[in-house]
């Protein structure tokens, strides 16, 4: 491809309390082999010295953007405000590209020009024990690259894309709004299934960028009270639009559906009654209905549930396991997603 048709980046880094990680990222990202890209790190409000580990890096590429603690969502889109490139590409503090990621979603870029993100196969990489590879199972029909219809079918079990590795359009951030900002998990996975209601999705089933499981304890989003993302109400009022989109309406229901289920068995695992009745007040549309009619009111069976809660969430944190795919040979193919160990 000429120069003239290759899209700048601009490549958004959130950044909070990474000094330890965030060297890994900024090297990751000089080192890829497609170079017209320029870096924007948001520091959200890092006490622990993470922005200056930034402004050593010394890459006239490299900028860094300071702001009060305003959460993960409000950073990513200051980045995008604050670049110039015709598109986006995002990546955490404490995650890595391979030398390739950029390149590879380049190349998707102008073989289908339609989709709405670009993204890859990643691994998930923890402090201890066998890495997982995810990625669609055509990679294993020698599929190297593709476009994805059925985002959230797929995403029923394990999304194929990662917010480590994705690059959106900018005029597809323009569009839907970005990120959104106040929720405090989940926030990712809402603006994927946003974007898949309307578009495409162009995918490299290679395996191209690093997730490393990383202190979750100690960012704000994961302390404090049970809690639970946007993506099922944004599905919710979707459903109740007339007009027609790209996911089918029984995927956008089952994928609700589903997410408001699983959102209450982890509280009712804990016991927390009162997230389990927030959660099925604030989803009281379709997902309430066809999902948990009339647990809210069944008051008496309480303890019941709560036991049952626990053994049904321990199962299914079982079978999504690693553990379990060793079980299973080392390799698990399910909802159109691989999950493979890469060393035992």
């Amino acid at each position: 491809m000429s120069a003239i048709d290759m899209p700048d980046i601009t490549v958004v880094i959130p950044l909070y309390n990474g000094a330890r990680y965030v060297h890994r990222s900024l090297e990751s990202v000089l080192n890829q082999s497609y170079n017209r890209f320029e870096v924007i790190v948001v520091d959200d409000g890092s006490d622990d010295g993470g922005g200056e580990a930034v402004l050593s890096c010394g890459d006239p590429r490299v900028r860094l953007v300071r702001q009060e603690n305003r959460g993960v969502s409000f950073a990513r889109n200051r980045g995008a405000m604050e670049g110039r490139g015709s598109h986006i590409a995002y990546l955490d503090a404490d995650d890595e590209w391979d030398r390739g990621f950029l390149e590879a979603v380049v190349c998707l870029v102008h073989t289908y020009p339609e989709a709405g993100i670009y993204g890859t196969g990643y691994r998930k990489v923890f402090s201890r024990g066998p890495i997982v590879e995810v990625t669609t199972k055509e990679v294993y029909h020698g599929q190297s690259t593709m476009l994805i219809h059925d985002y959230l079918e797929r995403a029923m079990h394990l999304s194929p894309i990662h917010s480590s590795g994705v690059l959106i359009p900018r005029r597809i951030l323009e569009e839907l709004g970005g990120f959104t900002v106040g929720a405090v998990l989940g926030q990712d996975t809402e603006m994927w299934a946003r974007i898949s209601l309307r578009y495409p999705i162009a995918y490299d089933t290679r395996i191209l960028f690093s997730f490393h499981e990383t202190d979750n304890g100690n960012k704000p989003r994961f302390r404090g009270p049970a809690r639970y993302g946007p993506v099922a109400k944004t599905l919710q009022e979707a459903l109740e639009e007339p007009c027609e989109y790209a996911a089918s309406r029984e995927a956008m229901t089952a994928f609700a559906r589903k997410y408001v289920l699983e959102k209450c068995l982890l509280f009712l695992s804990r016991g927390d009654w009162d997230a389990v009745q927030r959660c099925l007040k604030d989803h009281a549309g379709p997902c309430h209905r066809l999902a948990l009619h009339g647990l809210a009111d069944v008051f008496w069976m309480r303890p019941l549930l709560s036991c049952w809660a626990r053994l049904e969430w321990f199962r299914r944190r079982f079978v999504n396991s690693r553990f379990f795919i060793r079980i299973l040979g080392g390799r698990r193919v399910k909802k159109k997603i691989s999950e493979a160990l890469k060393r035992s």
